[in-house]
């Protein structure tokens, strides 16, 4: 798996993502998540943290956690063909925009 720039494997936590987003509960997992993070109170190459945060949001059967690699692999493919190499990175109207910096520029094109 690669790197993100920073040094560190989220595969991880991207695949607690995907386990959140089947759960319902992904916006509560994504705000633990980083706000751990960010804060050095989270290493997110360790499983046991990763579940930790997965239970903390309401999702009890983690068993299957690495059982999403198949999908993560296929969304990750998905977003690569899309030429997706870095985050925020926004897809609108057949145009990309990387970075958050272009926010008030796709809030103009969703108006029209």
């Amino acid at each position: 798996m690669l790197a993100d720039p920073i040094g560190i494997d989220p595969t991880l936590a991207h695949l607690g993502l995907i386990v959140a987003t089947n759960h319902g509960v992904e916006p509560q997992y994504a705000q633990v998540v980083f706000g751990k993070f960010w804060k050095n109170e989270l290493d997110l190459e360790c499983e046991d943290e990763i579940v930790s945060v997965l239970r903390r949001v309401g999702v009890r059967n983690t068993d299957f956690l690495k059982e999403m690699q198949p999908q993560l692999s296929e969304i990750r493919e998905r977003l690569l063909s899309q030429e997706v190499f870095s985050v925020p990175t926004f897809l609108v109207k057949d145009e990309r925009f990387i970075g958050r910096q272009h926010i008030p520029m796709i809030r103009k094109l969703l108006e029209i």
